[in-house]
């Protein structure tokens, strides 16, 4: 069992015990679920840093993989509105980095610009994760990371805009 520190760790979201308990229980399209995703991403090559702008390239590309020829199946299914999603992601990922930091389970450098690590304790709980779900995010990142880590992160973007919508 993995002792969180101070802080509590329940199915609806990483808290701090002076939090209040989320009252609906939603998961889908929240700070929760993008948590989960970042430290999924991140601990399939915990050696690399991530921008924020970066997390979300690629969470993207490992969401609608088989657009980018990772896969042969989208982990989120086919969706004509999937580019709709990018913009509501970015303030879901900059909620989730700021609490993932706060709570010791990435590490943040500032070289031009934040960039973002997972911890050792990140790593221990994400690899606590042993969905299918979880196992296919983690082949598909380590994956995404070989094609696209060379990259900058402005490239990404445009690796994604250029794109079209393949179902």
């Amino acid at each position: 069992m993995i002792k969180l520190q101070k802080d509590i760790f329940n199915t609806f979201g990483i808290r701090s015990q002076d939090e209040p308990a989320r009252k609906d229980k939603e998961i889908f399209n929240t700070v929760f679920e993008m948590e989960l995703r970042i430290m999924l991403l991140m601990s399939s090559v915990p050696e690399l840093f991530f921008s924020s702008t970066r997390i979300l390239a690629f969470d993207f590309i490992n969401c609608y993989a088989k657009v980018f020829g990772i896969a042969l199946e989208n982990l989120h299914g086919n969706n004509d509105f999937m580019y709709a999603e990018m913009a509501g992601r970015r303030s879901l990922i900059t909620e989730a980095i700021k609490k993932l930091v706060r709570h010791g389970i990435l590490k943040v450098k500032n070289n031009q610009g934040y960039q973002y690590k997972i911890t050792e304790y990140g790593l221990e709980i994400s690899n606590s994760f042993h969905s299918t779900y979880a196992q296919e995010y983690r082949r598909v990142s380590r994956l995404s990371a070989k094609k696209y880590s060379c990259k900058s992160d402005e490239e990404l973007l445009q690796e994604i805009q250029h794109r079209p919508i393949a179902n």
